[in-house]
């Protein structure tokens, strides 16, 4: 009897569509459940006999479909977020200021009075950190305009409120590694290791992820799913993968200790449930002669997502009834200090609910919401990433 908890799934970049990459090194999976499987398409002769028989039960097409279910840990899925944003890549982490250097913080900007190390861009996600005269000027900000006033003064706009303050010390600004929706669509591939059954695998060739989901509550881990299609599953002896490397041993983030903020137009706001997915709308490929789908096309990206909080201003349903869009973020860091920013620049909501339900019960602000595409940054999804 093969055991749940003795499975191991493991994964690797097909360079080909469809082709699991020979003596390659797969990369082993955090999960927490999956229902991946390969599946077979049938149609039965229409051929007339008079014994009322079927003559062949015929095999027409060959796919895979599934979920996998995870708990958000730092860098154990940045690859499959990025696919699943059919994004191209990550960009890389910029040091702005490492120097020291006085600051002047005002209400959303920050002003240098010597050489920024790099201009930081509009659009991206920074990280001010080593500010001690007010330290609520540490933290997670998006730029929303550079400005160089003179050749050794930059002024920064960010959209959330700063203090006014001036920090003489060593106040260090990152700007954060980020992705956001493209085009750019990969295929993988994932083995099956039935770890107590020495020689059982099964491998999933020509896996695209359709969509992907994570969800944020009260009391609970930050859990997730991808949702795969692909073209075939084997049963084997042994995996193609001749190497598999160990998954990250990074910390679990949680809705307790690890959720900083919340914002709604810019604006913190306590919320007691938030998720978010993103749908690709695939559709498999075929053609004559191939049993399984040739490639993968991708439709039109929907992200959109569900929020509630405690009912206490009418500002969110305002902008629902008024169809006023705004926008939503959420900022992660785990107890190492690697953080995860989730950020959808313009959004509308679809519905809105603020009823009482009963005696002794809080009335729950309730929305559903649906990104659409920013005229400023041209995206409808950012994800930002800082590594401690």
């Amino acid at each position: 009897m093969s055991l749940a908890d003795r499975t191991q799934l493991s994964w690797v970049v097909e360079g080909v569509y469809g082709t699991f990459p020979a003596a390659s090194t797969a990369k082993e999976l955090r999960f927490t459940s999956e229902s991946l499987q390969g599946e077979k398409n049938t149609v039965d002769s229409s051929e007339i006999r008079d014994d009322r028989q079927v003559t062949e039960v015929v095999r027409t097409a060959t796919s895979v479909s599934g979920d996998v279910n995870v708990e958000l840990s730092y860098t154990d899925y940045e690859t499959w977020m990025l696919y699943a944003l059919q994004a191209l890549s990550w960009a890389a982490e910029v040091d702005t200021i490492t120097a020291t250097a006085t600051l002047t913080f005002a209400t959303n900007t920050i002003t240098t009075s010597s050489t920024w190390d790099t201009t930081p861009t509009a659009g991206s996600w920074i990280k001010v950190s080593g500010a001690t005269d007010d330290t609520s000027n540490n933290g997670y900000f998006k730029v929303s305009s550079v400005v160089a006033d003179a050749p050794s003064s930059t002024v920064i706009t960010v959209l959330q409120t700063l203090s006014a303050q001036v920090e003489s010390g060593s106040v260090t600004i990152k700007e954060l590694s980020q992705c956001t929706n493209g085009t750019t669509q990969k295929s993988i591939a994932m083995v099956r290791n039935y770890s107590d059954l020495s020689t059982t695998f099964e491998e999933f060739d020509g896996c695209v992820i359709d969509s992907m989901s994570w969800n944020f509550a009260p009391e609970s881990i930050v859990t997730g799913s991808f949702s795969f299609v692909g073209s075939d599953a084997v049963s084997t002896t042994s995996s193609t993968a001749t190497t598999i490397t160990d998954a990250g041993t990074e910390p679990i983030f949680n809705c307790v200790d690890d959720v900083l903020k919340m914002e709604e137009n810019n604006s913190t706001l306590s919320i007691t449930n938030f998720s978010f997915s993103v749908n690709n709308n695939l559709r498999m490929r075929r053609e004559i002669g191939t049993l399984g789908p040739t490639s993968v096309g991708a439709g039109q990206a929907m992200v959109e997502g569900t929020l509630q909080a405690y009912f206490t201003t009418a500002d969110q349903f305002n902008r629902f009834l008024n169809h006023t869009q705004t926008s939503l973020s959420l900022v992660a860091e785990d107890s190492d200090g690697n953080a995860y920013i989730f950020s959808f620049p313009a959004v509308q909501f679809t519905s809105g609910a603020r009823v009482a339900g009963g005696v002794s019960t809080d009335i729950i602000a309730d929305f559903a919401w649906r990104a659409e595409r920013d005229t400023l940054s041209d995206e409808m999804i950012q994800i930002a990433k800082f590594e401690a």
